[in-house]
């Protein structure tokens, strides 16, 4: 009799201990998931990415070349016509190049720079491909840029620094 008591309770205890097993698989991916990346606006991105918009390269300034790519516009550097979106992707390329180890020298790990219209629906559509990657990280500073292409459209460009 002792001994069948005993085997019940064991039976009983194995049952508790797979409960908790099967609850556990199913609640610890919902409690354990990784959480969305922080963004954070920040002044010193806005002040890189003005930096960035204003530097005048061959064919104008960042911005004028962007507004040249929109409209379809070549710049003619050394008396030769050039594409200005392929132009406008090296010399960003180029930029960004450049300052990798001032940005990575903190504890900024990845970059991700894009240009897009805004159209007078609100729509964005992507001006030029993103330049950098979007890396998993804890967060971001974030900065826009905006400015005007016509009368009736404008543009936005943004940086994203993963730290």
């Amino acid at each position: 009799m002792k001994n069948k008591k005993a085997q019940e309770e064991m039976f009983g205890f194995v049952i508790i201990i797979v409960l908790i097993i099967i609850i556990a698989v199913i609640v610890l991916p919902f409690v354990i998931k990784p959480s969305k990346p922080i963004k954070q606006d920040s002044p010193m991105a806005y002040s890189f990415l003005s930096s960035v918009m204003q530097y005048k390269s061959e064919c104008g300034t960042i911005k004028e070349v962007i507004i040249k790519c929109k409209t379809k516009e070549s710049c003619y550097i050394d008396g030769e016509d050039q594409n200005s979106s392929d132009y406008l992707k090296q010399e960003l390329n180029n930029i960004m190049e450049t300052l990798k180890p001032e940005l990575f020298s903190g504890d900024i790990k990845g970059f991700l720079f894009g240009v897009y219209e805004i159209g007078v629906d609100g729509t964005e559509t992507e001006i030029i491909p993103a330049i950098g990657e979007e890396i998993e990280s804890s967060g971001y500073y974030s900065a826009e840029y905006p400015f005007k292409i016509t009368t009736y459209e404008s543009g936005k460009a943004y940086l994203q620094l993963f730290y």
